[in-house]
Formats: C-alpha cells, sequence, structure tokens
C-alpha cells in the first residue's frame, strides 16, 4: 500500500494491496498496513488499541460530546516503553510518555477536549505503532 506495507491479495490502481475494504480515512480491514504502521484485522503482533463506543470496543471511528470522555485498551505483545500521540483538529500534536509496560493489556482514557477530529494511536519503543483510533467530538 502507500506506506510500504503489503498483503495477500491484488494490487488497486494506486500500487497498493488489499485483501478487504479500504475505509474512508485510508486504511483496509483485512490485514493491511495501516496509517501509522500497525495492523487492523488480520493483526499479528505489536501493538493493539481500542476505544470503547456506542456499547462496544471499537478500532473506531468514534464520536463523543465535548467534555465526555470513554475507556480505551490497549493491548502489547512484549515489554517496551509506551507514548500515546494524539492529533488535534487544529493540526497540534499531543505525546505522554506511559512509562516501560510489560505484555498484557492496559486501560486509559480517552478525553474529549476539543471539537472535530481526533486522531490517537499508541508507539512502542520495540513495535512501532499501533492501529489509529479517529474520533470526533462535537
Amino acid at each position: 500500500d502507500r506506506f510500504g506495507g503489503y498483503s495477500s491479495g491484488t494490487q488497486d490502481r494506486f500500487g497498493g494491496y488489499s485483501s478487504g475494504t479500504q475505509d474512508r480515512f485510508g486504511g483496509y480491514s483485512s490485514g493491511t498496513q495501516a496509517y501509522y504502521g500497525g495492523y487492523y484485522g488480520g493483526y499479528y503482533g505489536g501493538i493493539q488499541q481500542w476505544i470503547y463506543y456506542s456499547g462496544r470496543w471499537s478500532y473506531g471511528p468514534a464520536a463523543m460530546w465535548f467534555g465526555q470522555r470513554t475507556n480505551t485498551i490497549i493491548k502489547t505483545d512484549q515489554s517496551q516503553g509506551i507514548w500515546s500521540y494524539e492529533r488535534y483538529p487544529n493540526g497540534r500534536e499531543q505525546w505522554q510518555y506511559w512509562g516501560y509496560w510489560y505484555p498484557g493489556y492496559h486501560h486509559a482514557w480517552f478525553g474529549a477536549d476539543a471539537r472535530g477530529w481526533h486522531q490517537i494511536a499508541i508507539w512502542g519503543s520495540r513495535s512501532g505503532w499501533s492501529n489509529p483510533i479517529w474520533v470526533y467530538v462535537w
């Protein structure tokens, strides 16, 4: 695909490969490399992130009202340093170091502190980027 990752499937008209359907954010949902190098659907290792939206755990997109917050779950398969990343609607980027995590599931929060589209992701010192999650704040 346009970010250098490949999956089994056929090449599309843009020179990328897909074994699934492209979503409106340019990611593929059946194992192709996603926006920051994490993997959707056909996940095979590294870091995965979910957001609690509309009564279920989801890879997004999600929507919420200004001032609300919701749970996120991060799964890592190896010990590593963990950073969270958020890109705000105005383009500002915010990083936060969460420390050294051991393999397993870890709880975090997303707070709706600005109106518009937010992009959140996790970065691990060994595994790189998680799947990105898009959240719209009303």
